[in-house]
Protein backbone atom coordinates (compact mmCIF):
# COMPACT_ATOMS: atom_id res chain seq x y z
CA UNK A 1 0.00 0.00 0.00
CA UNK A 2 2.66 2.58 0.94
CA UNK A 3 4.30 1.87 -2.88
CA UNK A 4 1.00 2.53 -4.35
CA UNK A 5 0.61 5.51 -2.10
CA UNK A 6 3.94 6.96 -2.55
CA UNK A 7 3.46 6.30 -7.11
CA UNK A 8 0.36 8.34 -6.74
CA UNK A 9 1.87 11.04 -5.26
CA UNK A 10 5.08 11.45 -7.06
CA UNK A 11 2.42 10.76 -10.02
CA UNK A 12 0.49 14.45 -9.03
CA UNK A 13 3.65 16.06 -7.76
CA UNK A 14 4.69 17.48 -11.16
CA UNK A 15 1.03 19.20 -11.88
CA UNK A 16 1.34 21.16 -8.69
CA UNK A 17 5.53 21.55 -8.74
CA UNK A 18 5.67 23.06 -12.15
CA UNK A 19 2.82 25.60 -12.14
CA UNK A 20 4.65 26.41 -8.90
CA UNK A 21 7.32 27.05 -10.40
CA UNK A 22 5.68 29.19 -12.91
CA UNK A 23 4.76 31.52 -10.82
CA UNK A 24 7.96 32.05 -8.98
CA UNK A 25 8.62 32.75 -12.57
CA UNK A 26 6.09 35.47 -12.75
CA UNK A 27 6.53 37.10 -9.33
CA UNK A 28 10.00 38.66 -10.20
CA UNK A 29 8.77 40.01 -13.47
CA UNK A 30 5.65 41.44 -11.82
CA UNK A 31 7.46 43.05 -9.19
CA UNK A 32 9.94 44.80 -11.25
CA UNK A 33 7.22 46.01 -13.50
CA UNK A 34 4.61 46.88 -11.36
CA UNK A 35 4.51 48.59 -7.93
CA UNK A 36 2.78 46.81 -4.79
CA UNK A 37 -0.10 49.43 -5.36
CA UNK A 38 -1.13 48.47 -8.57
CA UNK A 39 -0.26 44.13 -7.72
CA UNK A 40 -2.41 44.35 -5.19
CA UNK A 41 -5.46 45.22 -6.91
CA UNK A 42 -4.18 42.34 -9.31
CA UNK A 43 -4.48 40.18 -6.21
CA UNK A 44 -7.97 42.01 -5.62
CA UNK A 45 -8.82 40.66 -9.04
CA UNK A 46 -8.02 37.18 -8.53
CA UNK A 47 -9.61 36.66 -5.04
CA UNK A 48 -12.92 37.94 -7.44
CA UNK A 49 -12.53 35.07 -9.75
CA UNK A 50 -11.34 32.15 -6.17
CA UNK A 51 -14.55 33.76 -4.52
CA UNK A 52 -16.86 33.05 -7.15
CA UNK A 53 -15.53 29.63 -7.59
CA UNK A 54 -15.99 28.58 -4.68
CA UNK A 55 -19.39 29.74 -4.42
CA UNK A 56 -20.74 27.97 -7.42
CA UNK A 57 -18.70 25.30 -9.02
CA UNK A 58 -16.52 23.77 -6.30
CA UNK A 59 -18.89 21.71 -4.88
CA UNK A 60 -20.11 20.65 -8.02
CA UNK A 61 -16.37 19.65 -8.77
CA UNK A 62 -16.23 17.68 -4.55
CA UNK A 63 -19.60 16.28 -6.18
CA UNK A 64 -17.14 14.96 -9.44
CA UNK A 65 -14.81 13.00 -6.75
CA UNK A 66 -17.67 11.54 -4.82
CA UNK A 67 -20.08 10.78 -7.57
CA UNK A 68 -18.16 9.24 -10.80
CA UNK A 69 -17.16 6.04 -9.31
CA UNK A 70 -20.76 5.19 -8.44
CA UNK A 71 -21.91 6.13 -11.90
CA UNK A 72 -19.35 3.96 -13.64
CA UNK A 73 -20.06 1.28 -12.06
CA UNK A 74 -23.43 1.27 -12.98
CA UNK A 75 -21.99 2.43 -16.80
CA UNK A 76 -24.35 5.82 -16.77
CA UNK A 77 -21.81 8.02 -16.82
CA UNK A 78 -24.23 9.71 -19.85
CA UNK A 79 -26.43 10.78 -17.11
CA UNK A 80 -23.77 11.47 -14.81
CA UNK A 81 -22.34 13.92 -17.24
CA UNK A 82 -26.04 15.25 -18.14
CA UNK A 83 -26.48 16.05 -13.98
CA UNK A 84 -23.12 17.81 -13.82
CA UNK A 85 -23.57 19.78 -17.02
CA UNK A 86 -27.29 21.19 -15.96
CA UNK A 87 -25.57 22.05 -12.43
CA UNK A 88 -22.54 23.84 -14.17
CA UNK A 89 -24.91 25.67 -16.59
CA UNK A 90 -27.48 27.19 -14.29
CA UNK A 91 -24.71 27.64 -11.26
CA UNK A 92 -21.45 29.26 -13.52
CA UNK A 93 -23.44 30.79 -16.39
CA UNK A 94 -25.97 32.80 -13.95
CA UNK A 95 -23.67 33.79 -12.25
CA UNK A 96 -21.35 35.26 -14.82
CA UNK A 97 -24.56 37.33 -16.06
CA UNK A 98 -25.25 39.00 -12.55
CA UNK A 99 -21.80 39.30 -11.36
CA UNK A 100 -21.47 41.25 -15.00
CA UNK A 101 -24.72 43.07 -14.31
CA UNK A 102 -23.63 44.49 -11.16
CA UNK A 103 -19.74 45.40 -12.44
CA UNK A 104 -21.75 47.82 -14.70
CA UNK A 105 -23.67 49.47 -12.02
CA UNK A 106 -20.33 50.03 -10.13
CA UNK A 107 -18.57 51.17 -12.68
CA UNK A 108 -18.27 55.13 -11.26
CA UNK A 109 -16.87 54.11 -8.08
CA UNK A 110 -14.00 51.81 -9.37
CA UNK A 111 -10.72 53.65 -10.52
CA UNK A 112 -10.32 52.50 -14.40
CA UNK A 113 -7.54 49.76 -13.44
CA UNK A 114 -9.37 48.69 -10.92
CA UNK A 115 -12.81 47.77 -13.07
CA UNK A 116 -10.96 46.54 -15.95
CA UNK A 117 -9.39 43.83 -14.04
CA UNK A 118 -12.40 43.02 -12.63
CA UNK A 119 -14.17 42.74 -16.11
CA UNK A 120 -11.38 40.10 -17.19
CA UNK A 121 -11.85 38.32 -14.06
CA UNK A 122 -15.24 37.70 -14.59
CA UNK A 123 -14.61 36.12 -18.16
CA UNK A 124 -11.70 34.13 -16.29
CA UNK A 125 -14.03 32.89 -13.61
CA UNK A 126 -16.66 31.57 -16.40
CA UNK A 127 -13.91 29.61 -17.99
CA UNK A 128 -12.18 28.50 -15.04
CA UNK A 129 -15.52 26.76 -13.36
CA UNK A 130 -15.67 24.53 -16.54
CA UNK A 131 -12.06 23.63 -16.20
CA UNK A 132 -11.85 23.27 -12.57
CA UNK A 133 -15.09 20.83 -12.68
CA UNK A 134 -13.61 18.40 -15.56
CA UNK A 135 -10.08 18.29 -13.91
CA UNK A 136 -12.11 16.22 -11.36
CA UNK A 137 -12.88 13.80 -14.07
CA UNK A 138 -9.16 12.32 -14.04
CA UNK A 139 -9.14 12.98 -10.62
CA UNK A 140 -12.10 10.89 -9.73
CA UNK A 141 -10.73 7.91 -12.20
CA UNK A 142 -7.13 8.64 -10.07
CA UNK A 143 -5.63 8.87 -13.44
CA UNK A 144 -2.58 11.63 -12.74
CA UNK A 145 -1.09 11.45 -15.80
CA UNK A 146 -4.41 13.27 -17.80
CA UNK A 147 -4.96 15.28 -14.36
CA UNK A 148 -1.24 16.77 -14.95
CA UNK A 149 -1.41 16.70 -18.27
CA UNK A 150 -4.20 19.34 -18.51
CA UNK A 151 -3.02 21.28 -15.40
CA UNK A 152 0.26 21.84 -16.30
CA UNK A 153 -1.30 23.05 -19.93
CA UNK A 154 -3.47 25.35 -18.25
CA UNK A 155 -0.81 27.00 -16.15
CA UNK A 156 1.99 27.12 -18.41
CA UNK A 157 -0.37 28.45 -21.39
CA UNK A 158 -1.37 31.07 -19.12
CA UNK A 159 1.80 32.17 -17.89
CA UNK A 160 2.96 32.12 -21.57
CA UNK A 161 0.06 34.00 -23.36
CA UNK A 162 0.17 36.49 -20.10
CA UNK A 163 3.96 37.26 -19.98
CA UNK A 164 3.96 37.92 -24.21
CA UNK A 165 1.39 39.82 -23.90
CA UNK A 166 2.75 42.12 -20.79
CA UNK A 167 6.76 42.09 -22.47
CA UNK A 168 6.12 41.91 -25.92
CA UNK A 169 2.96 44.09 -26.49
CA UNK A 170 3.84 46.30 -23.34
CA UNK A 171 0.07 45.23 -22.07
CA UNK A 172 -0.10 46.40 -18.50
CA UNK A 173 -0.91 43.44 -15.11
CA UNK A 174 -4.48 42.71 -17.01
CA UNK A 175 -2.30 40.78 -19.24
CA UNK A 176 -2.03 37.79 -16.60
CA UNK A 177 -5.49 37.37 -16.57
CA UNK A 178 -5.79 37.61 -20.64
CA UNK A 179 -3.54 34.88 -20.11
CA UNK A 180 -5.77 32.98 -17.90
CA UNK A 181 -8.64 33.53 -20.25
CA UNK A 182 -6.74 32.43 -23.23
CA UNK A 183 -4.98 29.23 -22.36
CA UNK A 184 -8.45 27.89 -21.17
CA UNK A 185 -9.97 28.69 -24.64
CA UNK A 186 -7.58 26.23 -25.90
CA UNK A 187 -7.44 23.96 -23.42
CA UNK A 188 -10.69 23.56 -22.10
CA UNK A 189 -12.22 21.93 -25.31
CA UNK A 190 -9.94 18.82 -25.39
CA UNK A 191 -10.66 18.22 -21.74
CA UNK A 192 -13.68 18.08 -22.08
CA UNK A 193 -13.79 15.54 -25.10
CA UNK A 194 -11.37 13.37 -23.26
CA UNK A 195 -13.34 13.58 -20.15
CA UNK A 196 -16.12 12.04 -21.97
CA UNK A 197 -14.84 10.45 -24.76
CA UNK A 198 -16.20 7.14 -25.37
CA UNK A 199 -19.46 8.22 -22.84
CA UNK A 200 -23.12 7.90 -25.29
CA UNK A 201 -25.01 10.91 -24.27
CA UNK A 202 -28.57 12.58 -25.16
CA UNK A 203 -30.80 14.38 -23.69
CA UNK A 204 -32.80 11.83 -22.86
CA UNK A 205 -29.98 10.97 -20.27
CA UNK A 206 -30.87 14.15 -18.11
CA UNK A 207 -32.95 13.52 -15.30
CA UNK A 208 -33.94 16.68 -13.23
CA UNK A 209 -34.11 14.45 -9.79
CA UNK A 210 -30.58 13.30 -10.08
CA UNK A 211 -28.89 16.88 -11.35
CA UNK A 212 -30.77 17.81 -8.26
CA UNK A 213 -29.54 15.10 -5.52
CA UNK A 214 -25.94 16.17 -6.40
CA UNK A 215 -26.49 19.60 -6.36
CA UNK A 216 -28.22 18.52 -2.65
CA UNK A 217 -24.87 16.88 -1.62
CA UNK A 218 -22.76 19.57 -2.83
CA UNK A 219 -24.51 23.07 -1.84
CA UNK A 220 -23.15 22.62 1.56
CA UNK A 221 -19.92 22.30 0.41
CA UNK A 222 -20.43 25.68 -1.74
CA UNK A 223 -21.20 27.62 1.73
CA UNK A 224 -17.81 25.65 3.10
CA UNK A 225 -15.77 26.83 0.26
CA UNK A 226 -17.36 30.59 0.64
CA UNK A 227 -16.08 30.00 4.05
CA UNK A 228 -13.18 28.80 3.16
CA UNK A 229 -12.50 31.59 0.79
CA UNK A 230 -12.72 34.22 3.92
CA UNK A 231 -10.71 32.11 5.32
CA UNK A 232 -8.05 32.08 3.24
CA UNK A 233 -8.86 35.40 1.27
CA UNK A 234 -10.77 37.99 2.59
CA UNK A 235 -7.77 39.27 4.45
CA UNK A 236 -6.62 40.77 1.68
CA UNK A 237 -9.81 43.16 1.49
CA UNK A 238 -9.86 44.06 5.20
CA UNK A 239 -6.10 44.90 4.79
CA UNK A 240 -6.86 47.33 1.47
CA UNK A 241 -10.18 48.96 3.85
CA UNK A 242 -8.06 49.93 6.70
CA UNK A 243 -4.14 49.92 5.25
CA UNK A 244 -2.06 51.79 2.91
CA UNK A 245 -2.66 50.61 -0.65
CA UNK A 246 1.46 49.32 -0.87
CA UNK A 247 1.10 47.50 2.28
CA UNK A 248 -1.50 45.03 0.51
CA UNK A 249 0.63 44.57 -2.82
CA UNK A 250 3.72 43.41 -0.12
CA UNK A 251 1.64 41.47 2.09
CA UNK A 252 0.11 39.73 -0.75
CA UNK A 253 3.27 38.59 -2.16
CA UNK A 254 4.84 37.12 0.96
CA UNK A 255 1.33 35.13 1.39
CA UNK A 256 1.38 34.29 -2.46
CA UNK A 257 5.13 32.83 -1.96
CA UNK A 258 4.16 30.81 1.29
CA UNK A 259 1.32 29.93 0.16
CA UNK A 260 1.96 28.28 -3.29
CA UNK A 261 4.95 26.94 -1.75
CA UNK A 262 3.39 24.98 0.87
CA UNK A 263 0.35 23.94 -1.95
CA UNK A 264 3.14 22.61 -3.89
CA UNK A 265 3.04 19.94 -1.30
CA UNK A 266 -0.20 20.20 0.48
CA UNK A 267 -2.24 20.28 -2.35
CA UNK A 268 -0.41 16.76 -3.83
CA UNK A 269 -1.82 15.52 -1.27
CA UNK A 270 -4.94 16.86 -0.95
CA UNK A 271 -5.50 15.23 -4.72
CA UNK A 272 -4.31 11.77 -3.41
CA UNK A 273 -6.31 11.13 0.11
CA UNK A 274 -9.89 11.75 -0.67
CA UNK A 275 -9.96 9.30 -3.99
CA UNK A 276 -7.80 6.96 -1.71
CA UNK A 277 -9.41 6.27 1.19
CA UNK A 278 -12.82 6.27 -0.32
CA UNK A 279 -11.61 3.51 -2.79
CA UNK A 280 -9.91 1.68 -0.06
CA UNK A 281 -13.19 2.25 1.87
CA UNK A 282 -15.32 0.68 -1.06
CA UNK A 283 -12.77 -2.17 -1.86
CA UNK A 284 -12.16 -3.58 1.38
CA UNK A 285 -14.03 -1.71 4.37
CA UNK A 286 -13.47 0.70 7.24
CA UNK A 287 -10.27 -0.46 8.66
CA UNK A 288 -8.42 -0.58 5.24
CA UNK A 289 -9.27 3.10 4.96
CA UNK A 290 -8.44 3.59 8.14
CA UNK A 291 -4.83 2.34 7.33
CA UNK A 292 -4.46 4.23 4.28
CA UNK A 293 -5.55 7.45 5.94
CA UNK A 294 -2.57 7.01 8.73
CA UNK A 295 -0.04 6.04 6.23
CA UNK A 296 -0.81 9.29 3.97
CA UNK A 297 -0.66 10.79 7.19
CA UNK A 298 2.77 9.71 8.14
CA UNK A 299 4.02 10.99 4.55
CA UNK A 300 2.53 14.29 5.23
CA UNK A 301 4.17 15.24 8.19
CA UNK A 302 7.45 14.17 7.44
CA UNK A 303 7.23 16.40 4.42
CA UNK A 304 4.97 19.14 5.33
CA UNK A 305 5.71 20.25 8.59
CA UNK A 306 9.58 20.70 8.01
CA UNK A 307 8.91 22.60 4.51
CA UNK A 308 6.76 24.81 6.71
CA UNK A 309 9.62 25.17 9.02
CA UNK A 310 12.14 26.08 6.53
CA UNK A 311 9.95 29.00 4.91
CA UNK A 312 9.68 30.75 8.02
CA UNK A 313 13.64 30.66 8.54
CA UNK A 314 14.19 31.49 4.89
CA UNK A 315 11.28 33.97 4.37
CA UNK A 316 13.67 37.14 4.25
CA UNK A 317 16.07 35.81 1.64
CA UNK A 318 13.52 34.36 -0.61
CA UNK A 319 11.85 37.67 -1.10
CA UNK A 320 15.11 39.20 -1.79
CA UNK A 321 16.05 36.76 -4.59
CA UNK A 322 12.22 37.52 -5.55
CA UNK A 323 11.32 41.00 -5.47
CA UNK A 324 12.90 44.77 -5.06
CA UNK A 325 13.02 46.35 -1.64
CA UNK A 326 9.51 48.01 -2.03
CA UNK A 327 8.23 44.43 -1.01
CA UNK A 328 11.06 43.09 1.42
CA UNK A 329 8.54 44.01 4.46
CA UNK A 330 6.21 41.39 3.50
CA UNK A 331 8.90 38.26 4.73
CA UNK A 332 7.29 38.84 8.49
CA UNK A 333 4.15 36.63 7.45
CA UNK A 334 5.70 33.87 5.68
CA UNK A 335 5.94 31.95 8.20
CA UNK A 336 2.35 32.39 9.83
CA UNK A 337 1.00 31.70 6.48
CA UNK A 338 3.28 28.44 6.13
CA UNK A 339 1.70 27.08 9.24
CA UNK A 340 -1.24 28.19 7.91
CA UNK A 341 -1.09 26.02 5.02
CA UNK A 342 0.20 23.02 6.99
CA UNK A 343 -3.23 23.03 9.05
CA UNK A 344 -5.09 23.47 5.89
CA UNK A 345 -3.57 20.05 4.95
CA UNK A 346 -4.81 18.84 7.83
CA UNK A 347 -7.93 19.74 8.22
CA UNK A 348 -8.42 17.92 4.33
CA UNK A 349 -7.40 14.65 6.23
CA UNK A 350 -9.61 15.40 9.05
CA UNK A 351 -12.85 16.19 6.30
CA UNK A 352 -12.48 12.36 4.64
CA UNK A 353 -14.21 10.90 6.92
CA UNK A 354 -17.49 13.44 6.58
CA UNK A 355 -17.22 13.36 3.39
CA UNK A 356 -17.82 9.31 3.27
CA UNK A 357 -20.44 9.44 5.52
CA UNK A 358 -21.95 11.94 3.23
CA UNK A 359 -22.62 14.57 6.48
CA UNK A 360 -21.01 18.06 4.19
CA UNK A 361 -23.26 20.44 6.05
CA UNK A 362 -20.59 19.28 9.21
CA UNK A 363 -17.28 20.33 6.98
CA UNK A 364 -19.83 23.47 6.19
CA UNK A 365 -20.66 24.36 9.46
CA UNK A 366 -17.19 23.66 10.99
CA UNK A 367 -15.64 25.92 7.90
CA UNK A 368 -18.08 28.78 8.53
CA UNK A 369 -17.00 28.77 12.51
CA UNK A 370 -13.48 29.52 11.80
CA UNK A 371 -13.84 31.58 9.01
CA UNK A 372 -16.19 33.94 11.20
CA UNK A 373 -13.83 33.66 13.68
CA UNK A 374 -10.80 34.59 11.22
CA UNK A 375 -12.85 37.70 9.95
CA UNK A 376 -13.98 38.73 13.04
CA UNK A 377 -9.85 38.62 14.78
CA UNK A 378 -9.12 41.08 10.99
CA UNK A 379 -11.49 43.86 11.26
CA UNK A 380 -10.40 43.58 15.38
CA UNK A 381 -6.56 43.12 14.78
CA UNK A 382 -5.94 44.70 11.40
CA UNK A 383 -6.71 48.35 11.66
CA UNK A 384 -4.14 48.48 14.29
CA UNK A 385 -1.43 45.94 13.74
CA UNK A 386 -1.85 45.84 10.02
CA UNK A 387 -0.84 42.92 7.78
CA UNK A 388 0.85 40.60 10.36
CA UNK A 389 -1.61 40.73 12.48
CA UNK A 390 -3.70 39.16 9.25
CA UNK A 391 -0.89 36.64 8.99
CA UNK A 392 -1.59 35.38 12.68
CA UNK A 393 -5.23 35.46 12.47
CA UNK A 394 -5.49 33.42 9.44
CA UNK A 395 -3.27 30.73 11.31
CA UNK A 396 -5.61 31.00 14.17
CA UNK A 397 -8.74 30.14 11.76
CA UNK A 398 -6.84 27.37 10.04
CA UNK A 399 -6.09 25.61 13.13
CA UNK A 400 -9.24 25.74 14.90
CA UNK A 401 -10.95 24.56 11.11
CA UNK A 402 -8.48 21.24 12.18
CA UNK A 403 -9.31 20.88 15.19
CA UNK A 404 -13.39 21.21 14.79
CA UNK A 405 -12.95 19.12 11.60
CA UNK A 406 -10.77 16.31 13.60
CA UNK A 407 -13.30 16.35 16.64
CA UNK A 408 -16.30 15.80 14.37
CA UNK A 409 -14.70 13.30 12.00
CA UNK A 410 -13.80 10.48 14.48
CA UNK A 411 -16.94 8.76 14.96
CA UNK A 412 -17.01 8.37 11.15
CA UNK A 413 -13.86 7.39 10.47
CA UNK A 414 -10.88 7.04 12.95
CA UNK A 415 -7.68 8.92 12.07
CA UNK A 416 -4.72 7.00 13.71
CA UNK A 417 -2.52 9.60 14.09
CA UNK A 418 1.50 8.64 13.79
CA UNK A 419 2.40 10.19 17.47
CA UNK A 420 5.95 8.63 17.16
CA UNK A 421 5.93 9.98 13.83
CA UNK A 422 5.26 13.54 15.50
CA UNK A 423 7.72 13.25 17.72
CA UNK A 424 10.46 12.27 15.41
CA UNK A 425 9.83 15.07 12.81
CA UNK A 426 9.63 17.77 15.60
CA UNK A 427 13.15 16.51 16.63
CA UNK A 428 14.48 16.71 13.01
CA UNK A 429 12.53 19.51 12.19
CA UNK A 430 13.95 21.90 15.28
CA UNK A 431 17.17 20.86 14.11
CA UNK A 432 16.86 22.21 11.22
CA UNK A 433 15.49 25.53 11.91
CA UNK A 434 18.68 25.96 14.82
CA UNK A 435 20.78 25.35 11.08
CA UNK A 436 19.05 27.50 8.80
CA UNK A 437 18.66 30.50 11.48
CA UNK A 438 22.64 30.15 12.27
CA UNK A 439 23.39 30.03 8.35
CA UNK A 440 21.13 32.99 7.79
CA UNK A 441 22.95 35.12 10.37
CA UNK A 442 26.21 34.43 9.37
CA UNK A 443 25.40 34.99 5.93
CA UNK A 444 23.24 37.88 5.32
CA UNK A 445 24.59 39.67 2.50
CA UNK A 446 23.93 36.17 0.42
CA UNK A 447 20.26 35.21 -0.27
CA UNK A 448 21.21 33.60 -3.04
CA UNK A 449 23.67 31.29 -0.92
CA UNK A 450 21.69 31.49 1.58
CA UNK A 451 18.44 29.46 0.12
CA UNK A 452 20.62 26.86 -1.76
CA UNK A 453 22.96 25.63 0.95
CA UNK A 454 19.34 25.94 3.42
CA UNK A 455 17.67 23.81 1.19
CA UNK A 456 20.23 21.19 0.59
CA UNK A 457 21.85 21.62 4.25
CA UNK A 458 18.52 21.69 6.16
CA UNK A 459 17.10 18.88 4.09
CA UNK A 460 19.59 16.57 4.52
CA UNK A 461 19.73 16.94 8.56
CA UNK A 462 16.07 16.39 8.71
CA UNK A 463 15.92 13.04 6.78
CA UNK A 464 19.02 12.17 8.10
CA UNK A 465 17.79 12.49 11.74
CA UNK A 466 14.72 10.98 10.97
CA UNK A 467 16.73 7.77 9.21
CA UNK A 468 18.75 7.49 12.16
CA UNK A 469 15.72 7.85 14.68
CA UNK A 470 14.00 4.59 12.56
CA UNK A 471 11.22 6.48 11.33
CA UNK A 472 11.53 4.92 7.68
CA UNK A 473 12.10 1.24 9.05
CA UNK A 474 8.55 -0.51 8.29
CA UNK A 475 7.78 -1.35 11.76
CA UNK A 476 8.14 2.61 12.88
CA UNK A 477 4.89 3.29 12.64
CA UNK A 478 3.07 4.39 15.99
CA UNK A 479 0.10 5.60 16.37
CA UNK A 480 -2.65 6.52 19.36
CA UNK A 481 -2.00 4.05 21.52
CA UNK A 482 1.24 2.17 20.35
CA UNK A 483 3.77 5.01 21.10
Amino acid sequence: MLRDLLAKLVKYFPSQALPAISGFITLPIITHLFAPEIFGKYVIALALVDFLVAGTCSGIGSGVIRFYGDYKSRSELGRFFAAINANLLLMVGGTFVLVSAALLVARGRLDRTTYQLLQLAVVAYLLRGFSGVYLGVPRAAESAGLYTTFSLLLRYGSLAIGLSLIIGLGMNIGGLIWGDIGASLLVLPVLVYVSVRGVRMSFRDFSFEEARAIFRWAWPLLIGNVAMWGLNLSDRYIVSLFRPPSELGFYSLAYGISDKSMAILVTIFILTVSPSVINAWKSSGRLKAEETLTVITRIYLITALPAAVGLTALGLPIIKVLATPAYYEGSRAIGYVAFSSFFWGLSIFATVGLIIAKRTRQVSIDQVIAAATNIGLNFLLVPRFGFVAAAITTLIGFALLFVLLAYHAHRDLTWRVPVATIVRTLVSSGTMLAFLLVLRSAWPSSPVGVLGVGTLGGAGIHFGILALLGEFRKTSVAVVGEA
